[in-house]
């Protein structure tokens, strides 16, 4: 995670125009229970943790991140958590 993070910033620096697409989401299009289940997430809880943690079923755990990740164009779990923290959401 900690190199997704050094690569994405060591993108923005070397190459700031390239992080500018029109269809890049920002941190207002996550709901407040994506960044709740991201925040989980990042902290090692898997689905079931979250979904016990949350009171909530883990497929809409997995609802959520997965969302997240859309949104967010990142490829997996780890890939959401380092563009939430490189966009600074949560």
């Amino acid at each position: 995670m900690i190199a997704i993070y050094a690569a994405s910033t060591a993108t923005a620096i070397t190459h700031p125009h390239s992080q500018a697409e029109p269809n890049a989401r920002t941190r207002g299009d996550l709901t407040a229970r994506e960044v709740e289940c991201l925040k989980w997430s990042a902290a090692g809880k898997t689905a079931w943790d979250i979904s016990i943690i949350l009171s909530i079923s883990r497929r809409t755990v997995e609802h959520h991140l997965d969302n997240a990740c859309t949104q967010l164009h990142a490829v997996g779990r780890t890939h959401c958590v380092a563009e939430a923290i490189r966009n600074r959401i949560g």
